[in-house]
Parts: C-alpha cells; sequence; structure tokens
C-alpha cells in the first residue's frame, strides 16, 4: 500500500520508506492522512456509521441481503425485517398487487361512494331492495326526489295516480264503479251468486216468466222487470229464482213464474205474466226501475215474453231472466 503520510511533528518520510512499528513508536502522537487509501487496509467491524456514507450513495440492491419474491422490508419494533405479504392481498415479484376474491366488505367503503358505474345494468334484483318496514301489496314509486314505499291499501281499495306533479294512493271504489263484468241467468231455482274480491256495488236486472197462450183466450202476458244497485260485501251471497216461462193451453195458458232477487235480507221481485185470456201483465216491486210486461207476445222488451194464442194448442211463454254487473 503506498501512502503519502504527514506526520505530526513535521518528520516527513519518503515515499517507498518502510514504516515500522518503532518509526510510528519514535514520533509520539502522530496524525495520519489516509484518505482514498484503503486498500488493503481492514476495518474493525462496527466501525463504518451513517455518517461514513455518502448522501446519494446509490448503494446497489445486489448489496443487500437477498428476499424472497413477494416480500418486503417492514419495520419490527424497531428492527427493519423481510416479511410475506399475507391476508387479503398479494404482491408479483414485478409489483403488481392483486385483492383476494370476496375480500372486500362493506366496512372498508366509505358511505356514499359506489355510484352507477360501479353497478353493472340489471344486476339489482328484487332481493337486494329494502325500503323499511316491507311488507307483501308494497308499493314502490318516486316522489320526485327519491324512490320511497307506498304500504299496502286495505281490501277493495284501487290505487289512484296523483298526476304527473303528485304521489299515487289507494282509495276507496267509487260508488258507481264502470261495469266490467256480467253475470246471465235463464233458469234455477235459489241459486246464489258470490259477490268478488273487491266488488262492493252490483247492478241487478231481472225479468218475470212470460204467460203461455191459450187458442181459446188468445195471447200471454208478459212477465215485469226492475233494476236496482245494491250495496254489497265481497264473499256474500246473492240469491235469485228465475221464473219459467207458462205453459200453452188448449182453453187456457199457463201463467209464468215470477223472477226474485234477494240480498242481505231484501228481496226484489219481477212478475210473471198471466196466461192467454184475461189476466194481467207481470209487475216488479223493490227496484229503482221497475216496469210492468207487456199486454201480448210483441212485447219483448221486459220480462218473459207472452205467448201466442192462435194454436192449438197455445205455445209457452219466454222465461224470465237475471242479469247481475259488477
Amino acid at each position: 500500500m503506498a501512502v503519502t503520510a504527514t506526520i505530526t511533528p513535521g518528520v516527513v518520510l519518503s515515499e517507498n520508506e518502510e514504516i515500522t512499528i518503532s518509526k510510528l513508536n519514535s514520533l509520539g502522537t502522530p496524525t495520519v492522512n489516509i484518505e482514498g487509501a484503503v486498500g488493503n487496509l481492514a476495518l474493525t467491524a462496527g466501525s463504518v456509521t451513517n455518517t461514513e456514507i455518502a448522501t446519494g450513495a446509490a448503494i446497489q440492491y445486489d448489496k443487500l441481503e437477498a428476499l424472497s419474491t413477494g416480500q418486503l422490508i417492514v419495520g419490527n419494533a424497531g428492527t427493519p425485517t423481510a416479511a410475506t405479504v399475507s391476508g387479503d392481498v398479494t404482491i408479483a415479484a414485478d409489483g403488481e398487487v392483486t385483492i383476494a376474491n370476496d375480500a372486500v366488505t362493506q366496512a372498508k367503503i366509505a358511505d356514499d361512494a359506489v355510484g352507477a358505474d360501479q353497478i353493472a345494468d340489471g344486476a339489482v334484483d328484487g332481493a337486494a331492495i329494502a325500503m323499511g318496514s316491507d311488507a307483501q301489496g308494497d308499493i314502490l314509486y318516486y316522489d320526485g326526489t327519491s324512490y320511497v314505499r307506498l304500504g299496502a291499501g286495505t281490501a277493495g281499495q284501487v290505487l289512484q295516480s296523483g298526476g304527473a306533479g303528485g304521489n299515487p294512493s289507494w282509495v276507496d271504489q267509487a260508488s258507481n264503479p264502470s261495469v266490467g263484468q256480467i253475470a246471465f241467468y235463464t233458469s234455477g231455482t235459489s241459486q246464489t251468486f258470490t259477490v268478488p274480491s273487491g266488488i262492493t256495488r252490483i247492478k241487478v236486472s231481472a225479468g218475470g216468466g212470460g204467460g203461455g197462450g191459450d187458442n181459446s183466450n188468445g195471447n200471454g202476458k208478459a212477465g215485469g222487470y226492475f233494476e236496482k244497485a245494491i250495496t254489497v260485501t265481497a264473499g256474500t251471497s246473492v240469491t235469485y229464482t228465475v221464473g219459467a216461462g207458462g205453459s200453452g193451453g188448449g182453453s187456457t195458458g199457463g201463467s209464468g213464474g215470477n223472477t226474485t232477487v234477494t240480498y242481505d235480507g231484501t228481496t226484489y221481485t219481477a212478475g210473471g205474466g198471466s196466461g192467454g185470456g184475461s189476466g194481467s201483465a207481470g209487475t216488479a216491486t223493490g227496484g229503482t226501475i221497475n216496469i210492468t210486461g207487456g199486454s201480448s207476445n210483441v212485447y219483448l222488451g221486459y220480462g218473459g215474453g207472452g205467448a201466442g194464442g192462435d194454436e192449438s194448442p197455445g205455445s209457452s211463454g219466454q222465461g224470465g231472466f237475471v242479469k247481475i254487473e259488477y
């Protein structure tokens, strides 16, 4: 090792002059400058501190202890330690970090952080929607600000729109709802019609049976006719009997039968017409509209038409009917 040394107190040694221990000892306490001349000079273990390492020294990674793939250097109670990434993430040799499937929980998502862009079209089904206090029959609607819940109405109510600027609501049916269904009967004794669910009002029209004609006394008389709107309760029964037409006879035609409709203890009647001869046409009672039948077989608008009496025997009268609209 070639060293140019400046020795205090001022003794200068020649280049390449051998330096022995005895020569150094004879100098007292020297100061030796060995900058740039480490060479084969041995350093004492633990003698190099942070001060001796220059800022920006760019120490190469291969001078560090080897790490396994996926390991990082982490602090461990003040000691840098090689640790393998674990838990819900993994890291590849190129630094790519992957989050495990199903690892992100609700607690890890900030409030109001998920928007429409994060939800696929058609991905939200009914099971994922909850408005609070949810119950069967509830309806979801937009109130101008957000989607809100409309609780189920009571049985028999209908959903009514509030218009473009209003909210929907449940309301009772109008007292005179539009006719949607018709039940028509031309025969039957003490039969029943059960009021359907949601129906609170029906309209009943009925005609009595027409009288039979006879070839001696002429035509039978037509039955009476009535109409009546009745307030009803779903599930209850309307009882009705349809009057048959009177039979034709050689000398006397049979009278037509009465048609009756009974609900909640009240009976409404469309009377049958008399047979051919001097009998009377059928009358009606209890209806809002009550019409007496015609006096001959040409009057077929209401009730059962009376039969002609120009045959031997005369023909039978036309049967009555019951019509229920709801």
